[in-house]
This record gives C-alpha cells, structure tokens and sequence, in this order.
C-alpha cells in the first residue's frame, strides 16, 4: 500500500500504518517559494517517523509558480528540506502542479524544476491530474522525469506512468482522516519491491563535471549554492549565500568550509571531488 500524506493528515502512527501495510509514502515537504513559512509543519515528523519503521518515501512540494523565477525559488525550497534525507529518500521528488492560474507555462516550469533537482542529486518528477497531463504536459519523457498520475477510480491512466493515485478517501490505520491511495509501477514499484536502481559508480558525476570557481556564472553554480545553502554553509561573516547564479566571494567561502568539513583540498574550486560530496553526499 501507497499513501501520500501532508499537514491535513493530521499526526500519523506510522508503526500503525505499516502494520496496516504501507509499504511507501509520499510526505509533502512544503509549498510555494523558499520561505520557512511555507514548510509543511508536519514534514519532519512525517518523513522521520516513516522512516523509523521502514517505510520508504519520496516527497512533493504543491507549486504556486506562475513564472520561472517562482519555480526556481519552489525548486530551492524541496532542496532546503531533502538534502539533509536525501542518502534516505529513495523513491523520486514531485513537483504537485494543480493550481488553478498557473496553467501557462507549466511544463516549462515544471521541466526546470525537475532538472534543478536531479542537478542536486535527487530523482525528479512530476505530479498531476490526468487532464493536466494532457492539456498541459504532453509529450514528457518518463524514463527521464518520473510521471505521477492523478486519476480517481478503478481505470487506470493511460501510458507509461511510475504513480498513480486512485483515492483521495482511503482508510489506513494510523492515518485519522482520510487518505489518498497510490499504486505503483516501472521503476517506482521495482524500488519498493527491494530491485534498487544499480548504484552509481564512485568518482563519476551524473549530472555535472564542470570545473566551476570564482567567476564562474550560470545553472551550475546555482546548483551549488542550493546545496550549500540547504546544508547550513554561509559566506563571510554570516552571510546567507544568494542563489544568484554568479560565484563571487561568498560562495567560495563556502565552498572552502565545505571542502574542509569533508576533508578535501581547501581550493575554493568545484572540481570532481567536491562535485561528488555535494551531490552524493
């Protein structure tokens, strides 16, 4: 059994909802833009109690964006909450885009948020209505953003999809009010039946490999800063790191704390190494 669970579900028993049978859940970890805020108040308490009994999880943030600043800012934010999971979180990180105004440009916005996480070493995804799918994202490759299909009943979505949630009302020990209900294909179902994806090499970097330092502009050190910031790192004198794309002196002083807290050369520069301890873990 699959659930997705947020602050509505009120506090969960999750030794009570495993013994009832959940194999996975999907916990909200919050909404909107970057702001504390915005966090799902029951994240912590969610993904750490699922964990505590070996129940495997994944995780949504509810988009709001109307435009590409809003969705990198939304990107950040799952950032902010997963990294300090993320050697724990084994199935992918959705972006919920269902809110009524923020049709226009979706998949877009959608697509950047996905590449902003996997950039940070996370599974991406999305998640949406099946009308959504069809009117507004067509045509998105599931091999490469996992594909979470909102569709109530008994027919299944059409297509090659990893999730599919069927029930908005499901009853589960544990979970006090009703619950939405998931059923679990292709690579998601391979994860929570124990076939774990091949782990990756050592030393080899999926995603990114570009030697970056200071001066160094773009999406690349972006990504860097997300991290950076997500794991507590500040630039000189306390400052909070700016995700502004340009690697100026803050982030390398940043990344010069990083590097020595992991044990690395103290260069200021983003080379495979550190590369791999800021993606990896």
């Amino acid at each position: 059994m699959i659930v997705d669970v947020s602050v509505h579900n009120g506090a969960i028993n999750w030794a009570q909802a495993k013994a009832a049978g959940v194999e996975a859940a999907l916990i909200r970890c919050g909404y909107g833009r970057d702001f504390a805020k915005y966090d799902d108040p029951r994240f912590k308490s969610n993904i750490e109690g699922a964990l505590s009994v070996g129940i495997k999880v994944g995780v949504y943030l509810y988009s709001y964006a109307k435009d590409k600043a809003a969705a990198e800012s939304e990107a950040q934010h799952a950032i902010r909450l997963c990294t300090p999971y993320k050697a724990k979180i084994s199935l992918p990180i959705y972006y919920d885009v269902e809110e009524a105004g923020t049709e226009k440009g979706v998949k877009e916005r959608a697509l950047l948020f996905c590449d902003r996480l996997k950039a940070a070493g996370f599974v991406s995804g999305i998640y949406a209505n099946e009308y959504w799918w069809n009117s507004y994202l067509p045509g998105i490759d599931n091999s490469k953003y996992s594909k979470w299909v909102a569709k109530w009943g008994n027919v299944k979505p059409q297509g090659d999809i990893d999730l599919w949630q069927y029930d908005a009302y499901g009853k589960v020990s544990g979970i006090g009010s009703g619950v939405d209900l998931d059923r679990a294909y292709g690579k998601v179902k391979e994860i929570i039946d124990g076939k774990e994806p091949k782990p990756q090499p050592k030393g080899e970097v999926e995603v990114l490999v570009d030697v970056l330092k200071k001066g160094s502009k773009g999406d690349q050190v972006f990504t860097v800063q997300s991290v950076l910031k997500a794991l507590g790192y500040k630039g000189e004198n306390g400052k909070v790191l700016a995700l502004d794309k340009s690697f100026g002196g803050n982030t390398e002083y940043a990344v010069k704390n990083f590097q020595k807290a992991k044990g690395l050369t103290c260069d200021g520069i983003v080379g495979e190494a550190t590369w791999n301890k800021l993606i990896k873990g």
